[in-house]
């Protein structure tokens, strides 16, 4: 399980300048999900993120997307 990665020194900022990367707000729209979900899931490890300050998070689009593709179940009729 992913853990959060605290944001706090060179080269977490060095490869964040060279990456999209949105906030919880913009990440909530994109999944179509309560902000306080997407925080509570990164809180607890579930979701993969950078923390920025004491409540939110940044997170790499294509790492949730990834995530997301590798955990969803096929049901079959």
């Amino acid at each position: 399980m992913n853990k959060i990665r605290p944001f706090n020194n060179k080269q977490d900022k060095n490869s964040l300048d060279s990456k999209k990367y949105v906030r919880t707000k913009e990440l909530s729209i994109l999944l179509d999900t309560p902000a306080y979900t997407i925080r509570r899931l990164a809180r607890e490890g579930i979701l993969p993120a950078y923390r920025i300050t004491g409540k939110d998070y940044l997170f790499d689009p294509d790492e949730i997307f990834s995530f997301i593709s590798k955990k969803k179940k096929v049901i079959k009729n």
